[in-house]
Order: C-alpha cells, then sequence, then structure tokens
C-alpha cells in the first residue's frame, strides 16, 4: 500500500491519499481513496478499478462528504465498463476512458472541487 500526506500550515493535514493494488480471481484491482479535510469538514472518494484478464476495465467511485461532523449520504457512481479496443479516441471527442472518468466524477459538489477546480 502507498500513501500520500499533503499538509498545510502548522502541519494540519490536508489530504490523504492511499493506492493498493492486488489480484483476485483473475483479475487485476487498484483501489485509490483520497481523504480530504477532517472529521468535522471535508471528503472521502474511493475509486476502483478492476482488470480483469480479457483487458476489459471496469471502474466504480463512491464519495462520502462529512458536514459538520455529520456525515452525508455515500454517492455511487455507475460501473463504467471499457472493453477491450475501446481505449481510441481522438482530440475532439472524450473516448471511452475520458468518459469513464468523467462519469465517475462524483465529488463536483465537493466544496473543494468548487473552490480549486477538478483534481484538487
Amino acid at each position: 500500500m502507498k500513501e500520500t500526506t499533503i499538509f498545510g500550515a502548522d502541519d494540519k493535514e490536508l489530504q490523504k491519499t492511499t493506492e493498493e493494488s492486488y489480484a483476485f480471481g483473475g483479475s487485476q484491482v487498484q483501489v485509490a481513496t483520497v481523504t480530504r479535510g477532517d472529521s468535522q469538514n471535508g471528503s472521502s472518494s474511493t475509486t476502483k478499478t478492476v482488470t480483469g484478464s480479457d483487458g476489459g476495465v471496469t471502474v466504480t467511485n463512491t464519495t462520502t462528504t462529512t458536514t459538520n461532523g455529520k456525515p452525508g449520504a455515500a454517492v455511487d457512481s455507475k460501473p463504467v465498463t471499457i472493453e477491450p479496443g475501446d481505449h481510441n479516441s481522438d482530440s475532439s471527442t472524450a473516448g471511452p476512458v475520458e468518459q469513464a472518468e468523467q462519469e465517475t466524477d462524483t465529488s463536483g459538489s465537493d466544496q473543494y472541487v468548487q473552490a480549486w477546480g477538478p483534481g484538487y
């Protein structure tokens, strides 16, 4: 497991990212969790990518936001499946991989994404 932490002023933890990868039943599984904020106000987003033995990829995402110490409802993305050969796109049109990334971005209402934009 790989863990990366970003600290702000006074060594306050701003963001923690954990990544792990493992094999399960002939598939390769990658799980990334990004936690922002603290126990009172923040969010946690987990993206799971499963690559099957046939080369197909399925991506899911779950995001939970905490406000004033109360966890909100978990928002689950629809699973997005990309079959082998679907990875082609041109620069003017989002291909299946880019569409999967857009569809699994359930943190669009996250206060950090609104304030600083996607990829924060």
